[in-house]
């Protein structure tokens, strides 16, 4: 019995088996990512593709790979994991929710009451040429938010849709002076009108945006717009006169979940690039113990005044949640495994960032 590594021949990363007697049993794949946590960028491994052969299974092979492949990742030098899973399995190896899952609709009809509306832009497809400009329009709206990953200048392309074996569209918008000022990314036809993600330069867009998407609505007879953007995104705000419909659903299990991998690492970076630049800001500074079943690690956040030492005893798995903004700074303090007092409650409202933290579902692997 052994494990076996090889380079992904899909994504930048690591195919991971367990092999028996010369036989591939169990099998996932750990894919390299940059993603973000409020202003601090971390690595994080990507855990995707798991799998058993049905002969197999029952055997606590996955188990044996999804242990090892924590080991792996710190290894390799990922401060966190993140994987996209199936209910009530997951949680066996400490991971935990992290991305709420909002669907926002609006009737096709009642969009229409943009058309006209659009002034000084024009779309047209995306192409290879635009490759810089996504990126840089994309990477400069998204600098702040939460689980968004860091994308590079490379060709553009996506894998998937709003949904695995739905094909991605790519729409441009262009500005009077030529440039690219704005983008969307909808689910390609036969596909229900569904829009995956939007970005603008200015808000001066979004008509010209919601222009198109109507036109493709109506050309598809589509009499419902869906779109799988965060529920504090500017583009659903601009809907609202629409009669927009969000719905928002949290998970007890299954779906966006992750965990720690290296505490000190994860921490460092979010004090170093994150923490220390809003406490430049802030009335108190901290000194704060943080333990977890993963170990202790000290932080210190800086501040004008002084505010004493505290110490936080917390699951690590709670504590992702906490400092990514998923759950509330009261309720995390009141949840089983936690404890400290007043002064950890002010630190965990300092450490939560601000916005929803999302991963727009073409990243999705």
């Amino acid at each position: 019995m052994r494990i076996i590594n090889e380079t992904s021949r899909h994504h930048k990363g690591w195919f991971r088996a367990l092999e028996v007697e010369g036989e591939k049993v169990s099998w996932l794949n750990v894919f390299d990512y940059r993603m973000r946590i409020g202003g601090a960028v971390v690595s994080m491994g990507g855990i995707a593709g798991v799998a058993t052969s049905s002969r197999h299974r029952m055997k606590g092979y996955s188990r044996m790979l999804m242990e090892d492949s924590t080991a792996f990742m710190k290894e390799k030098g990922h401060d966190c994991a993140l994987l996209f899973g199936i209910e009530n399995f997951y949680h066996k190896f400490d991971y935990a929710p992290c991305m709420a899952e909002t669907t926002a609709k609006v009737r096709t009809r009642d969009a229409e009451g943009a058309l006209g509306e659009a002034r000084g832009f024009r779309v047209r497809p995306l192409v290879e040429a635009d490759a810089a400009a996504f990126a840089r329009l994309y990477n400069r709206a998204e600098a702040s938010r939460t689980l968004t990953l860091v994308r590079e200048a490379g060709p553009v392309r996506f894998r998937h849709g709003s949904e695995w074996r739905r094909e991605a569209d790519l729409v441009a918008v262009e500005g009077d002076k030529g440039g690219l000022a704005g983008y969307f990314i909808h689910d390609a036809f036969p596909a229900p009108t569904t829009v995956c993600e939007v970005q603008a330069s200015t808000g001066d867009a979004w008509p010209s945006i919601l222009d198109e998407i109507v036109r493709i609505a109506i050309e598809r007879r589509d009499g419902e717009i869906t779109l799988r953007l965060p529920a504090d995104h500017a583009f659903l705000s601009f809907l609202r006169r629409f009669g927009l419909v969000v719905e928002t659903r949290y998970r007890t299990t299954g779906g966006a979940m992750a965990r720690i991998i290296d505490q000190d690492a994860f921490l460092a970076k979010l004090e170093a690039a994150y923490w220390n630049e809003r406490g430049k800001g802030a009335a108190s500074r901290f000194r704060v113990t943080i333990e977890t079943e993963l170990g202790r690690t000290r932080v210190a956040v800086a501040g004008r005044k002084p505010a004493g030492k505290a110490a936080l005893e917390i699951p690590q798995a709670v504590l992702f949640q906490a400092v990514t903004g998923f759950r509330e700074p009261a309720e995390v303090l009141a949840s089983p495994g936690v404890s400290g007092g007043a002064a950890a409650l002010r630190l965990l409202e300092f450490l939560r960032p601000s916005g929803v933290p999302h991963m727009y579902s073409v990243d999705h692997f």
